[in-house]
């Protein structure tokens, strides 16, 4: 039965246990703040970055050397990639939005039937419950994170292309 010497430790083990929630709380809070930045950046380029491209010169293919449709083809395909990695990279980034699978503590046991009980034991039973919340959420922002880490990698490789099918466009 309980004692007052049982789980003496228990507030002690719950506030670490409720510090950690809090800090993946905010590690989700973080991912999407960058994730709404760079959704941003990439609505921007997708906006703009099209005034840049040359299609009146893609199109038109009379007295085109063959060396000239070689570099029309690169910049053509660089094109393609360009807008197909901002579009892989915003539904990436996207995905990190989602808050649905998010854990938050059980309410239920909050009434006064488990008021009477003391401090040590609803510790107990508190920090069971942040703990499996937290394992949860420790899980949702892992992947997260790996998805942020690709989407961030792709539009890397997109923020790169762009100065290249600057430099092509200037060739054709």
């Amino acid at each position: 039965m309980y004692n007052e010497f049982n789980y003496l430790s228990s507030e002690l083990l719950l506030n670490v246990v409720q510090k950690e929630f809090e800090f993946e709380s905010e590690r989700n809070k973080g991912l999407q703040n960058r994730s709404g930045i760079f959704i941003s950046f990439i609505g921007v380029i997708m906006t703009v970055f099209p005034s840049y491209i040359n299609i009146k010169r893609i199109v038109d293919t009379h007295n085109v050397t063959i060396g000239q449709t070689g570099i029309l083809l690169l910049y053509l395909v660089l094109i393609i990639l360009l807008f197909t990695g901002l579009i892989i990279s915003l539904i990436l980034f996207s995905k990190t939005l989602n808050t649905k699978q998010y854990r938050r503590l059980k309410t239920n046991g909050f009434n006064k039937n488990n008021a009477i009980f003391v401090n040590n034991q609803v510790a107990v039973e508190l920090m069971n419950d942040y703990k499996i919340a937290l394992e949860h959420n420790i899980q949702v922002n892992d992947k997260k994170a790996n998805i942020f880490g690709i989407a961030y990698k792709i539009l890397t490789i997109c923020i790169v292309l762009i100065p290249i099918i600057i430099t092509i466009k200037a060739f054709i």
